[in-house]
């Protein structure tokens, strides 16, 4: 009992000073009047800010843009960049499928952006096709809310209507768990200090001590499709964002392209600013195509540090989209996951902003600043590890696109 007293305490005290306050922007809308070489440039300290940038990269890298409205009566868009290549190629990078989440992969998106705009060999001749998807999920990016207007999780949700559909609904709720901690996660009242700074991480380090950290991971990160107040909720049929996602990439799939790779960039797992590939299969290639990611792990199997849990998981983006694409396509789907602060403060980020979400809607902005700060670590080591390992990995996707095509 002693040895939990004393783990209940050391939680208790790393959240307390690894955590970062709730701060003011740390660069305002009007920081830099162009993009340019400076990687704080590329980052953004709100969505319609990274909107704009993306937007004007776009433009100036002469890429076909178009826009798909995905809240009806907001100012919510997921803005879609073409660059047309000569080859058989596709290479789609898509961001802010877990709406804060996505002001990482803006940035990397701007910089490749320019990079393609400086150099416009990159996407003549044979090159690949080049599909940048700019915020998934734009309202839970504007908000900083890793769901979306719905509170869905769209990473749980991305599942083919019929069949999958009626499998996850129909499975056990409990299946991995995760109401065993429904008390701990998904408090029915306001959140406080209180909660941020004592209740949290003394609860957390007790049930750590009881069922082990990876089998509380699993339970929360399976995803749940009962309680639509509730973290990683699914949902209960495919949301907008990819039903309009899905319509739109209809025009790829003519069977013109027969080499298709897929980058989706995620933060939160992992060692901060360092980046994992997760993928369901083929991880001989991945590691052989994209030589020095910090690793390379197949989440399906719940495999490795970052991938371990998501056995159970089911509707993340790949599951629907590979049916989107002809079998000649021969689509390769990979996560791009940085990883930003240790795992109890992110854990109790998500907790508080979802209580306030849901039961304290007024004070949700001082809230969501502790999801911001948990999934966008606002440094410059840690940007220009992103921009730099995410644009490596960008034209490593490229290149595999352009190779598989020529096969």
């Amino acid at each position: 009992m002693e040895l939990t007293k004393l783990l209940a305490l050391l939680a208790f005290a790393t959240a307390w000073w690894l955590s970062p306050s709730p701060t003011s922007s740390a660069a305002g809308p009007g920081l830099c009047s162009s993009l340019n070489n400076h990687t704080d440039c590329y980052f953004s300290e709100g969505y319609w800010e990274a909107r704009s940038k993306f937007r004007r990269a776009a433009a100036a890298a002469g890429a076909e843009l178009h826009t798909l409205a995905v809240v009806p009566g907001g100012d919510y868009t997921t803005d879609v960049a073409v660059l047309a290549g000569g080859g058989q190629g596709l290479m789609i990078h898509s961001i802010g499928v877990h709406g804060v989440e996505g002001y990482a992969g803006s940035a990397v998106q701007l910089a490749l952006l320019e990079r393609l705009a400086r150099e416009p060999d990159k996407a003549a001749g044979d090159a690949p096709t080049v599909v940048l998807v700019h915020a998934v999920n734009p309202f839970g990016m504007a908000h900083f809310r890793r769901w979306n207007e719905h509170n869905v999780d769209l990473n749980r949700n991305a599942l083919l209507p019929g069949r999958a559909w009626e499998e996850v609904l129909a499975r056990d709720p409990n299946v991995a768990g995760y109401f065993d901690f429904t008390a701990f996660i998904n408090p029915q009242r306001a959140p406080s200090l209180f909660d941020a700074y004592v209740r949290i991480p003394v609860v957390m380090a007790y049930h750590v001590l009881r069922f082990g950290m990876l089998h509380m991971k699993r339970a929360l990160v399976a995803a749940q499709y009962t309680d639509p107040t509730g973290l990683f909720y699914g949902g209960a049929e495919l949301e907008p964002s990819w039903r309009l996602l899905w319509d739109f990439l209809e025009r790829f799939d003519g069977g013109s392209y027969k080499g298709v790779t897929w980058v989706d960039v995620h933060t939160g797992l992992g060692r901060s600013g360092g980046d994992t590939l997760l993928t369901s299969a083929g991880w001989e290639e991945m590691e052989r195509r994209y030589p020095g990611a910090g690793a390379v792990q197949d989440e399906s199997a719940g495999e490795g540090d970052v991938g371990g849990g998501y056995e159970l998981t089911r509707g993340f983006c790949r599951e629907l989209m590979q049916h989107r694409f002809a079998p000649e396509a021969r689509l390769q789907h990979f996560s791009q996951e940085f990883g930003t602060l240790p795992g109890v403060l992110v854990a109790r980020a998500m907790v508080l902003e979802n209580q306030a979400w849901n039961y304290a809607q007024r004070e949700q902005a001082y809230w969501a600043s502790f999801t911001r700060d948990a999934f966008y670590v606002r440094t410059p080591a840690w940007k220009e590890s992103i921009v730099r390992r995410g644009v490596l990995v960008a034209e490593q996707a490229m290149a595999r696109a352009q190779e598989v095509a020529k096969e």
